[in-house]
């Protein structure tokens, strides 16, 4: 029988084993508490936006030690973009509109030498009237489109619509930079792979602008590509 059956009290030795045996734990598990507390409020705030704010007091701190002049102020979508890569951007820029207006010329043209003469077999204009022995063919040519969607810039989101893109060689690939950042269809798994860019590059896109890719000279099978600024940016281009 227990002290209590017997109507005695119990002794403090009982008392200081029920303390021992729940008040540990519950000790243990508020420390805890406090632990996980502290160490979230100390790192719980450390994201991209942390990274930059380190890198730019390095920054400071290294001009300030070397007498270097101040960084001025970037805003913009400018910002954003590696230091390394901005002489390439607007290297890039006039020869990638240079080069869309000259195959909207050639598309163009095709699109008007579509009268030909069965006689004679030559193509003429289609300002020709169409006369008795002549008729008019009209070739389609077929295309396909990649988006690299807004918001890509930001590592995680995603960045090619699709992803793992198939076409059959030959088809014209037009991709559009529905973003407003910078971006390149570059074949290759990253900036150090030897082949990289030389079975096809897009170069620089700006945002809202396009570009094409002729798949006509790119041998069948899988190819990685990314982007050169944001080289966490992959995909997949099949030739079939």
């Amino acid at each position: 029988m227990s002290n209590n059956d017997k109507g005695l009290s119990e002794k403090p030795s009982d008392k200081f084993k029920k303390i021992k045996d729940y008040g540990i734990p519950l000790g243990v598990m508020a420390i805890s508490l406090v632990i996980i507390y502290i160490l979230w409020a100390s790192f719980g705030y450390i994201g991209p936006s942390f990274s930059n704010q380190v890198l730019s007091n390095q920054q400071e701190t290294l001009r300030e030690k070397y007498h270097l002049p101040p960084l001025e102020n970037e805003g913009g979508s400018e910002s954003e973009v590696p230091p390394s890569l901005r002489e390439v951007m607007k290297s890039n820029a006039t020869p990638t509109s240079t080069s869309q207006n000259s195959q909207s010329k050639m598309a163009t043209q095709s699109s008007t030498n579509t009268t030909i003469s069965e006689s004679s077999g030559n193509v003429t204009s289609s300002s020709t009237k169409e006369g008795p022995s002549q008729k008019i063919t009209t070739t389609t040519a077929t295309g396909v489109t990649l988006k690299i969607l807004e918001g890509s810039s930001i590592q995680g989101n995603p960045d090619y619509d699709p992803d793992e893109l198939t076409v059959k060689k030959g088809d014209t690939i037009t991709v559009n930079n529905e973003d407003t950042m910078p971006h390149t269809v570059t074949n290759g798994e990253s900036g150090s792979d030897p082949n990289s860019g030389k079975l096809f590059d897009t170069s620089i896109i700006n945002g809202g602008d396009s570009a094409e890719i002729d798949t006509s000279a790119v041998d069948t099978g899988a190819h990685p590509y990314y982007c050169m600024v944001h080289p966490y940016m992959t995909g997949s281009l099949t030739i079939e």
